[in-house]
């Protein structure tokens, strides 16, 4: 009877493992589904996107093509006109000339008359007028703006890089959240880690283009986000503001301010829960929104980067 339960057991933990094995077969291929599926996906829009970009290439260029051939056309019916002109003018200075070698009786023509048929035979010279071309040349320049905005405007994933992190701050597991830990850690030396101030740094850095992403800030307390330069000093305490590479704003003592020199404090009708910060390297420009409103709340204008890697910052 003994032998008869334990063979049940066992033929249960055999039905019982065969039936997880199952589920976990079935786990991994929904998984690969999933993947290629991705994959599928990610490939296509970037054809599709590829193919966006070809044709906005081959528009451009075609626009521009038509602006050079249009000037060397007018360049080129100039210099026909340039050359006629010369040539009227060469022959009545050699009529002149002649005429200068004859006796004095025998110059019976006013010489104004050659300088009639030189006002005759010339082309009223007028200032280049290019006002069609520059209209187009503008156009062009302002679609292809467009377009870089569109193309820089790309939301970034910021992920927090743990090698800069203060020992007060403990970031989330998958890196996206940081919140201050009153104990600490006992941290590894590291020349990156700021060492008093609670700041700590994204992973990636920009050095051109036009990045967002949104910060869900947590109501009350105090905090400061924005960018950094790369070289922004890691020990001792830090000041916010733009000339030690730094371009934040944040909420200090229940208000709201940018951190200009002196501060700037900035008008907040309730404390919001998220902020959207606007890099724009190539203009030199750092900007925070409220998500759902085109205006900005605030932005540090021809920020200066020196050419360096700009970081998301934040400080809890």
């Amino acid at each position: 009877e003994q032998i008869r339960g334990a063979l049940e057991k066992l033929r249960k933990q055999k039905e019982d493992f065969l039936e997880s094995k199952t589920n976990r077969e079935r786990q991994r291929h929904d998984f690969l589904t999933r993947m290629e599926a991705e994959r599928q996906k990610i490939v296509s829009e970037f054809r599709r996107f590829r193919h966006f970009l070809k044709e906005w290439e081959l528009l451009l260029l075609a626009r521009l093509g038509e602006v050079d051939r249009e000037l060397l056309r007018r360049e080129e019916e100039e210099e026909a006109k340039e050359e006629g002109e010369m040539s009227l003018l060469n022959v009545l200075i050699w009529e002149m000339e002649e005429k200068l070698q004859r006796p004095t009786g025998r110059f019976l023509q006013d010489p104004g008359s050659a300088l009639g048929r030189w006002e005759m035979g010339r082309t009223q010279r007028t200032m280049e007028n290019f006002s069609d071309l520059e209209r187009t040349l503008r156009a062009v320049s302002q679609q292809n703006k467009i377009l870089q905005e569109t193309l820089g405007g790309i939301r970034a994933f910021i992920t927090l890089d743990p090698t800069t992190a203060a020992p007060w701050l403990l970031l989330t597991r998958d890196r996206r959240g940081v919140r201050w830990a009153p104990m600490g850690q006992e941290l590894p030396h590291n020349p990156h880690r700021f060492n008093i101030s609670c700041c700590v740094l994204g992973s990636q850095g920009f050095t051109s283009g036009r990045r967002f992403w949104d910060v869900e800030v947590t109501l009350g307390g105090t905090w400061a986000l924005g960018v950094a330069r790369g070289s922004v000093p890691r020990r001792g305490w830090l000041t916010f503001r733009p000339t030690d590479g730094i371009w934040a704003l944040g909420r200090c003592r229940n208000r709201f301010r940018a951190f200009t020199s002196p501060p700037s404090p900035v008008p907040m009708g309730e404390d919001p829960e998220r902020i959207r910060v606007v890099l724009d390297y190539g203009r030199g420009e750092v900007a925070f929104h409220l998500p759902a409103q085109k205006k900005p709340l605030f932005a540090f204008q021809n920020a200066a980067f020196g050419g360096e890697s700009v970081f998301p910052f934040f400080w809890v």
